[in-house]
């Protein structure tokens, strides 16, 4: 699936932990693109890589260790700089990180400093990127915290992350990372933990704000039904591997990797027989010490080819939709 005009590129990246009871392979050979102004969804279980990989186009993927692979980030000004070469605490990437590249982390909770106002938090922001007084930085913290929909921004922008609630904070956060107009977001679970009517809100923030700046967004979440809505692209990530990348409409209508069919098969339907049981996926993610060989999904996987998938690692093939997917049964 080429991707235009690309915004960054990601190729083959491994990144292994050193612990002591062995190497956790943690993102394995995971490749995809990003262009400007798209939004890629990311789901998965839980421990299959998906934050590993955001955060690594940050940099900050310690304690893990980029192995292989290339992180490729093309600039407004044409230049090309690969990140996965830069020190992670160089004025480089620091540069980036927040200007051109944002993330909203996972746990808004404790993603803000408990002695500073969040008005202070994100001016900071401002400032590291963009030389003007602190009363021209303050003025710019407040509208962003208009933006995130705050009916009285001036009051929250003096305010203790304490004295907020969860859905407050983590529009805080939201405002924070679009405060310098980044060209990617990258938003971990934005909505996690959130009640649905504050998750639709976040929602409609980040679709209202993408469309006005223009900015590209890489979606990381387990709530499928989310992905439907707000994602362009979705990509199915299993044990550190993309198993498969399709345009929305196409993974939902006609899903490939058998993981993506049961993780489909799984959601809550309304036009479920009453009293019908839902469909499960056998078993749990394997030991990240004691990874299967071949297919890595094969041990669970209700259509696997005994003399075929135990022994052999998929390639990603193309199929006639234009999806790729990491699976035997679509071999060429």
């Amino acid at each position: 699936m080429p991707v235009q005009n690309s915004l960054m590129d990601i190729k083959n990246l491994h990144i292994h932990f050193n612990m002591r009871q062995g190497v956790v392979r943690a993102v394995d050979g995971a490749s995809f693109q990003i262009a400007p102004g798209q939004i890629i969804g990311l789901v998965g279980e839980s421990g299959c890589g998906k934050s590993v990989t955001s955060r690594a186009l940050l940099r900050i993927e310690a304690p893990g260790k980029i192995i292989a692979g290339e992180i490729l980030y093309h600039s407004q000004d044409n230049s090309t700089q690969q990140l996965n070469q830069l020190d992670p605490c160089g004025d480089t990437i620091r540069a980036l990180r927040g200007r051109d590249i944002a993330m909203i982390f996972q746990e808004p909770m404790t993603s803000f400093g408990p002695m500073h106002t969040i008005g202070a938090q994100v001016r900071e922001a401002i400032l590291v990127h963009h030389p003007m007084s602190k009363k021209e930085a303050w003025h710019l913290a407040v509208e962003a915290l208009k933006w995130a929909r705050f009916p009285n921004p001036e009051n929250v922008a003096g305010r203790f992350p304490h004295q907020l609630s969860g859905g407050m904070r983590q529009r805080a956060m939201i405002a924070m990372a679009l405060s310098c107009r980044p060209r990617l977001l990258i938003a971990d679970e934005p909505t996690t933990a959130l009640d649905v009517s504050t998750e639709a809100q976040i929602l409609d923030l980040l679709s209202e704000r993408q469309e006005s700046l223009g900015m590209a967004i890489l979606y990381i979440t387990h709530n499928l039904a989310v992905i439907s809505q707000i994602a362009q692209i979705v990509m199915v990530m299993y044990l550190g591997k993309i198993v498969e990348q399709a345009v929305t409409e196409t993974l939902f209508n006609a899903p490939k990797h058998p993981y993506t069919r049961a993780l489909l098969e799984s959601i809550p339907r309304l036009d479920r027989e009453p009293g019908a049981r839902l469909a499960v996926i056998k078993g749990m993610l394997p030991d990240p010490y004691k990874r299967p060989t071949g297919c890595p999904f094969h041990p669970r996987c209700s259509m696997m080819i005994p003399e075929l998938c135990p022994i052999d690692d998929p390639a990603m093939t193309v199929t006639s939709d234009g999806s790729r997917v990491a699976c035997h049964l679509y071999k060429n």
